[in-house]
């Protein structure tokens, strides 16, 4: 089927260029076959066969309709010129398309940073971990904490050891964190307010050199589950409930160190904690994905209220078991991060052979 309408597509190239050199139809047609170049409707098994079907077979893919401009012209050196500027041309316009696919991609879909807003609305947890993680192509970290006036900015104790925590895990010549408020009588968060939240209060995105990482400190409950006080709920943001934490009996008189412990568990799981990606062996099979051990911040009894039967001093660091995920991690190959670098392998490589064979084409109908 494919070479048949290979063969249909050049006649009809034939006959369109007899019928604008009427004059010359009887030549074209009489030189055609008694040179060394079969008809043009044929497939031809010479010299230049493949090439001219692998030619005429990427113009079918790339939706040309006919190929004028690139067949040897009968109106001498002048006409040559012009239809060597038209195939220059065209072949420009072609592979700047192709080239341009990507950066839409990047407008889009956020791919290489290029909409940083657009890629952290269709992330998901853990999908920044290799940026978070490692020194390059980031080498700075932000962190910034929105809070929620009505309970102000957390325990100076939360950050400084959130902040300890993130010079033990990640590669970043420098930190900084900014907090600011924001007035809302809002006291329950569904998904949906969490995500215009995230989009309205963020004043620090990840963006070529600098990563971020976007806390919303809220004096209110998950809709969800009233008994949720930290969730990640995308790459690099993360909401931490100290309005539930405020109210529930059983953590009254210990919320600068639950306060503490959440924000450092919810900031592991967009490090790729406890097996987001794949499997580890620390991993709680019942809770996933929280660790086993309770003497781990990833624990899974840490993210709701449940974290009053760890005791008055809940854990706060990350024990050896998730640093060796976390080396693990830096090897993991992640969907989300890989996509884009491979939708612009697939264009170089489409512009370079398209290059390719337009180039052979040309040099072939010249000799």
């Amino acid at each position: 089927m494919i070479w048949s309408a290979i063969a249909h597509t050049d006649t009809r190239f034939t006959a369109g260029r007899e019928d604008l050199h009427p004059d010359e139809g009887a030549s074209v047609r009489s030189t055609a076959t008694s040179d060394t170049h079969p008809p043009e409707g044929t497939i031809s098994h010479g010299k230049h066969g493949l090439r001219d079907t692998l030619f005429s077979l990427g113009r079918v893919i790339i939706g040309k309709a006919s190929a004028k401009g690139f067949h040897r012209a009968p109106g001498g050196p002048e006409h040559t010129v012009a239809r060597v500027r038209v195939w220059t041309k065209a072949l420009a316009i072609e592979v700047g398309i192709i080239l341009a696919v990507p950066a839409v991609l990047g407008l889009g879909l956020g791919f290489f940073e290029i909409n940083p807003v657009q890629a952290e609305m269709l992330s998901s947890v853990g999908d920044d971990a290799h940026l978070l993680l490692n020194s390059f192509p980031d080498g700075t970290l932000t962190v910034e904490i929105a809070f929620q006036q009505s309970v102000g900015p957390p325990p100076a104790v939360a950050v400084s050891t959130l902040l300890a925590r993130i010079n033990e895990t990640c590669s970043k010549a420098s930190i900084s964190v900014d907090e600011h408020g924001f007035a809302s009588s809002s006291t329950v968060f569904s998904d949906a307010d969490l995500a215009n939240l995230d989009q309205q209060l963020r004043q620090h995105w990840p963006y070529p050199g600098t990563m971020s990482l976007f806390y919303l400190y809220l004096g209110g409950s998950y809709a969800a589950d009233s008994a949720v006080i930290g969730l990640a709920f995308r790459a690099s943001s993360i909401a931490v409930f100290e309005g539930t934490i405020l109210s529930d009996s059983s953590l009254l008189g210990n919320a600068p160190a639950v306060t503490t412990t959440v924000m450092i568990h919810e900031f592991g799981h967009e490090l790729g904690l406890v097996g987001v990606f794949g499997h580890v062996p620390n991993e709680d099979p019942a809770h996933p994905p929280h660790s086993n051990d309770p003497n781990d911040v990833m624990y899974w009894e840490v993210d709701s209220t449940q974290i009053a039967l760890l005791g008055a001093t809940p854990p706060t660091q990350f024990d050896a078991a998730d640093m060796s995920d976390l080396s693990a991690m830096k090897q993991t190959v992640i969907p989300y991060e890989v996509l884009p670098w491979v939708v612009l392998g697939i264009c170089a490589a489409s512009a370079v052979g398209l290059v390719y064979f337009d180039v052979r084409r040309r040099r072939a109908l010249q000799s």
